[in-house]
């Protein structure tokens, strides 16, 4: 059950709970904008740049930091219907592989999400299955902003592929520098991206069905 706590935007507005910095929806009533975190999309260096002005406030939850369109619009609905939503996509294969590097860290090498002894393709076939193994069992980035219907939401989406990205848009909203932001760090892949993709089946239903989706996005900075 989400906890719907809202900050009111203002330069001597404290943070009643500093823990929930890392679990909420950052918004702007001041500017107009909820900013939706896409996993893979370079969510914890844009927070960190931009949670830190006083304008921003957020909606703290149990699980809110990576609420799709679809979650934001059901459960919050005021702010889906008075903000402008902005958010990242990227591109789908290359979303797998970082779920796919990402899970191949030694301190969960025992656990069931674990990639590690298994090859990047061997993960996109079970990724690919209608019920995937924990493991597999990720976003490809695209459902993300998808509404209730299957379709594309109404918000407005960056490509993560594409520079000038979010993060410029954001900041001429809000009248700030442009900030310079650190990505998350994989373990070092035993392959580059191009030789692992090389060997992926992409007429695989699932695949073929979410790059019709990504090629459809009307991506802002394109």
């Amino acid at each position: 059950m989400y906890k719907r706590t809202f900050f009111l935007p203002g330069p001597c507005r404290k943070r009643q709970n500093n823990s929930e910095k890392g679990s909420s929806v950052l918004v702007s009533t001041t500017h107009g904008f909820a900013y939706l975190a896409n996993p893979k999309t370079g969510t914890t260096s844009f927070e960190a740049a931009f949670r830190k002005y006083a304008s921003f406030g957020s909606i703290a939850g149990s699980d809110t930091k990576h609420i799709s369109y679809k979650k934001f619009r059901r459960q919050f609905r005021f702010f889906a219907n008075k903000l402008e939503i902005v958010t990242c996509v990227r591109d789908p294969l290359e979303t797998l592989y970082s779920w796919f590097r990402y899970r191949q860290r030694p301190q969960i090498a025992s656990e069931e999400n674990s990639t590690q002894n298994m090859s990047f393709e061997e993960f996109v076939d079970e990724w690919a299955k209608e019920t995937p193994r924990p493991f597999a069992n990720v976003s490809s980035s695209v459902e993300f902003v998808l509404d209730s219907k299957g379709n594309i939401g109404d918000l407005t989406i960056f490509s993560y592929n594409i520079s000038p990205g979010i993060h410029h848009y954001v900041a001429q909203k809000i009248g700030a520098e442009i900030p310079e932001l650190e990505m998350n760090v994989s373990p070092r892949p035993s392959e580059s991206f191009e030789t692992a993709i090389a060997r992926i089946d992409k007429s695989a239903a699932r695949l073929t069905q979410t790059y019709d989706i990504y090629n459809s996005i009307n991506f802002a900075n394109r």
